[in-house]
């Protein structure tokens, strides 16, 4: 998951992280996620995005002049939130 918006990270209280904090300054509850496990994602008609692990969420609202997160699967598939909340997809590669 790649998010290009400012977004949410649930665990321990709320922490409010933007897109241009150097990485080495994310908080360490961000960089507890980094491959743990997925429960569930949601998607509502907005665009917005959340992700819930099993001790934390990560939000991403929708952006109206900018791509604001994508995600990509294990087998190349992908969905972005365009500007303005549309949702684009590709399938996954066949090679």
């Amino acid at each position: 998951m790649r998010p290009n918006a400012t977004y949410l990270c649930r665990s321990i209280g709320m922490q409010t992280i933007d897109t241009g904090t150097p990485q080495e300054e994310l908080p360490e509850a961000l960089a507890a996620l980094v491959g743990a496990e997925i429960r569930e994602v949601l998607v509502p008609r907005e665009g917005h995005l959340a992700v819930n692990f099993a001790d934390a969420e990560l939000s991403v609202r929708a952006a109206d002049d900018y791509e604001a997160w994508q995600i990509t699967g294990p087998h190349g598939e992908r969905i972005v939130c365009m500007p303005g909340g549309e949702l684009a997809s590709w399938p996954a590669s066949t090679g």
